[in-house]
């Protein structure tokens, strides 16, 4: 099952195991079919973004790039959430950011509701991979000149940071959120302009359906 393969695919030295052994057509073919129940496309969607943090697995499921941000548009939670961290462990590392670029619309709309929603986990998420985006100059850029985007990544930072140093948020989940939002607004400054520069005072922390080509 689904589930298996993506347990499996949680030890390191198995995820080009499986990808070699010949399951991403399978896995794309599941992507693609239009009779899924939600609860097989969330572990579908988990499954790749397990796999998607390996490089033969960025490679394997960039071309499912279009049908994974679609996916976000889902109302259940957990497979718009899979779907995203997919996107963002296959963006991680990535050296050819020009499919993320070309389908911008469709995440700065993902990233826009998470950001904008009342979940901790979508907040991790979408800075997460805001995270991995900026690792492009010209993503960057993109994200930079997006500007309802940077108010919304501007306002969660400066929230999580405030209530981290009022100590209403102490577990180590929360920790890591404000590292990562820290992280985040020192990578978005990284030699920026005065025009573009959204920095925010932050204490040291103590995460249409073209289918598959």
């Amino acid at each position: 099952s689904i589930s298996t393969l993506r347990n499996l695919a949680l030890a390191e030295d198995h995820k080009t195991k499986i990808i070699e052994a010949g399951f991403v057509p399978k896995i794309q073919g599941l992507l693609d079919a239009t009779d899924l129940n939600l609860g097989i496309t969330s572990e579908l969607t988990a499954c790749i973004a397990v796999l998607g943090l390996c490089d033969a697995g960025k490679i394997a499921f960039l071309p499912c790039l279009r049908k994974l941000l679609l996916l976000t548009r889902l109302e259940s939670i957990e497979t718009a959430a899979n779907a995203a961290a997919a996107i963002g462990n296959i963006a991680s590392g990535l050296q050819d950011h020009a499919p993320l670029i070309s389908e911008w619309d469709l995440i700065n709309g993902y990233l826009s509701r998470f950001l904008a929603s009342s979940s901790p986990n979508l907040h991790h998420i979408a800075l997460w991979s805001l995270l991995q985006f900026a690792e492009s100059p010209k993503l960057k850029s993109i994200i930079l000149n997006t500007a309802s985007l940077v108010t919304l990544i501007r306002g969660l930072a400066e929230s999580y940071d405030t209530l981290h140093q009022m100590g209403t948020m102490d577990s180590p989940e929360a920790r890591d959120m404000t590292q990562v939002a820290s992280n985040l607004m020192e990578k978005l400054n990284e030699s920026c302009d005065d025009s573009n520069l959204i920095s925010i005072e932050t204490s040291p922390s103590k995460d249409d359906d073209n289918g598959c080509d």
